[in-house]
Formats: C-alpha cells, structure tokens, sequence
C-alpha cells in the first residue's frame, strides 16, 4: 500500500512539473509576442539573443568553472528567458522609444 502511495505521489508531482512547464513557455511565447507585435525590429533583436545567449551557455559550460551550474536543463530555461530582456520597453510609448537623437549606444563611444 505504501509503494503504490509513493508511486501515485511521484506520477502525481512529474505530472504537476510538466503542466507548469508548459504554463511557463506559453506564458514567455505570450510576452515575446507582445514585443514582437510592439516593434518587429526588437522582436528580431529578441530571437536573436536568445539564440546568443543559448550558444554562450553551451560554450560556457565546457568550461570547468561553470559546467556543474550550466546543465542543460539550465541552458535551456536561459535561452527561453533571454528574448524577455526587452520586456520592459512594451511599457514606454513610441514618443519616448522613438525619439530622436543620440542612442545610448553611440553617446558612450564619444
């Protein structure tokens, strides 16, 4: 009885893993969209990070230093995070994302 317990617990809890990992990358795609639909440019900019960030996870974790914190597992939740770095502009209207002038790219190379 206390076998078949245990293993209904750990169906039960794997079973609860993959709904919130579904609701998370469904929750992230639903974020990215919003900055996609915002600017098309950041949406592009957003893929691309996320490819950058993946590829200098795996890199990273060849090295000793880092290979114990980077598992797969973490490399893959870094690279569907990393498009969400940009989020933040979703909020700021076009006046202000828009605005003319000196980026703040270029001011700091002067």
């Amino acid at each position: 009885m206390i076998v078949a317990s245990v293993v209904m617990e750990r169906r039960h809890a794997a079973s609860q893993q993959h709904e919130k990992t579904i609701s998370q990358h469904l929750m992230i795609q639903a974020l990215l969209s919003l900055t996609e639909a915002r600017d098309e440019e950041t949406g592009r900019h957003s893929r691309r990070t996320q490819r950058y960030a993946q590829l200098l996870a795996a890199q990273m974790a060849a090295s000793p230093m880092f290979r114990d914190y980077l598992t797969p597992q973490r490399i893959e939740l870094l690279a569907r995070l990393a498009p969400l770095h940009d989020i933040g502009k979703v909020g700021i209207p076009d006046r202000l994302l828009n605005k003319p002038g000196t980026s703040p790219r270029t001011s700091s190379r002067r």
